[in-house]
Parts: structure tokens; C-alpha cells; sequence
């Protein structure tokens, strides 16, 4: 049998090993932030504007975008999808919240747009992670999970398709709300 061990949120193997997120001396993220806050058009503009449409599928969709022009060169760089950034929604309705998708290349008109958070991978500890036959899990919630390195070993015991939705415990507080006023302001 193993032994488990607290952590501040839950319990874990004890022989795993265990860091928050900053506090660690090689973090595993480089960038975690929300994206670019600018005015937007539906059909035109210099640069695309990702939103949580353009990760809706759990994949880039390159034509769910809008368009913004007159980004200055700090913003152009700042704001532009790299490959191996991962796009999370992590706000919008209950059907869309923790979609994700990582970029599978570099992109030069393609920008973090806001509503979408960023999370770009240290890229030295993901090759530790290869290099080392680690599976990297990024983030996991239901039947959705984005692995950074060793996705190839991921081997599902059962049908992806059959694990069941979170437990009650643990939905926001505004789908709890949402559900027990079935159809006030639609």
C-alpha cells in the first residue's frame, strides 16, 4: 500500500516530490498571464487576437479570431503565441471553462488576446522532463489535460470518455447559482 502525504490542497504519494509555483528554485513556468486588453474588429486589423472561441475545439483555430491594429513593438512581442504556450479559459461559461490548448508553432500575427490565460513552459525543465522519461502533466481537470513532455507514455485504463463529470464539491460557486435559478435572465 503507499503512504500518502499532506500538501496544502491535498494529498500526495509520499515519495513524490512537491514545489509551489514560485517558490521553487527553477520555476516550471517562464510566463502565466491574461492577455491583451485591445479594441478589436470583427474582419480586419494588422495582427489576430486569440479568444476562448479560438481554443474552443481544444486545439488553435486560426479562424476564430478577431483582429486589432496599432500594437506598439513591446505589446507585438509580449502578446505573441509561441510555440509551446498554453491557452487555458478560465473564465466564460461552465461549457468552456479549463478548455486548452497548446500552440504547435510559432506564430508572427497571432496575439494573446485577453479572457484566455498564458502559461509558457520552462523549456529547460520540460527537456529535463523528456531527457529524464518523465510525463509532465500541465494541468488535468475531467477528461481534459495538456502533457508537456511523455504524453506518448499516457496509456488510459478505461475509456476517456467514461469518467464522469466533477463531483458537486467541487463546481464554482456560479454554476451553483446558475443551477438552482434555471432560466432567470436568458
Amino acid at each position: 500500500m503507499t503512504a500518502f502525504r499532506h500538501i496544502e490542497f491535498t494529498e500526495i504519494p509520499a515519495d513524490w516530490e512537491s514545489a509551489q509555483l514560485g517558490r521553487e528554485v527553477r520555476s516550471p513556468l517562464q510566463v502565466i498571464r491574461n492577455g491583451l486588453t485591445v479594441e478589436q474588429d470583427r474582419e480586419h486589423g494588422e495582427v489576430r487576437v486569440t479568444r476562448i472561441e479560438t481554443i474552443s475545439d481544444g486545439y488553435i483555430s486560426e479562424h476564430k479570431v478577431r483582429f486589432a491594429s496599432a500594437l506598439s513593438a513591446d505589446q507585438l512581442d509580449k502578446y505573441r503565441i509561441r510555440k509551446g504556450d498554453i491557452l487555458f479559459s478560465h473564465i466564460n461559461s461552465d461549457p468552456h471553462l479549463g478548455k486548452t490548448a497548446i500552440a504547435t508553432k510559432d506564430y508572427a500575427d497571432l496575439m494573446h488576446g485577453m479572457n484566455l490565460l498564458l502559461m509558457r513552459a520552462n523549456e529547460e525543465i520540460v527537456e529535463l522532463a523528456r531527457q529524464a522519461g518523465l510525463t509532465l502533466i500541465g494541468r488535468a481537470k475531467g477528461r481534459r489535460f495538456v502533457a508537456l513532455a511523455g504524453a506518448e507514455r499516457i496509456v488510459f485504463d478505461g475509456d476517456p470518455r467514461s469518467v464522469g463529470d466533477e463531483p458537486a464539491r467541487l463546481a464554482r460557486k456560479a454554476s451553483l447559482e446558475e443551477e438552482a435559478a434555471p432560466g432567470e435572465g436568458q
